[in-house]
């Protein structure tokens, strides 16, 4: 994925809960991962500049997967959200579910 490549504003965009250091944030999902036509990424750029992909892959309105991309769109590392211990552990990238569908919208959860 080429993070700079897939952003479209005019897509519907949804929102996406994001739980971090015991609080949460909401954000927008502004790409369509999986090209069939609804949002299900929210893709954001940090103040240090780095680019950074998250999804909510089961469907819960809640983000479980962020990937960082370099500077060239490759993604260089990994974090699964577990919502049981509220912690983000580091994963294999490549080992990551993928986002699908219309992402949080996919969840019923009021947007």
């Amino acid at each position: 994925m080429h993070v700079d490549d897939t952003t479209d504003p005019g897509r519907d965009q949804d929102e996406l809960t994001v739980e971090f250091d015991g609080q949460e944030f909401t954000v927008e999902e502004n790409v369509d991962f999986d090209g069939d036509g609804a949002n299900d990424t929210a893709v954001l750029q940090t103040s240090d500049g780095a680019v950074i992909a998250i999804a909510d892959t089961d469907h819960d309105g809640v983000a479980d997967v962020a990937v960082e991309y370099d500077e060239a769109g490759n993604p260089v590392a990994g974090a699964e959200y577990d919502p049981a211990t509220g912690i983000w552990r580091a994963e294999d990238v490549d080992a990551l579910p993928t986002p699908s569908g219309a992402g949080a919208d996919d969840s019923g959860a009021p947007a």
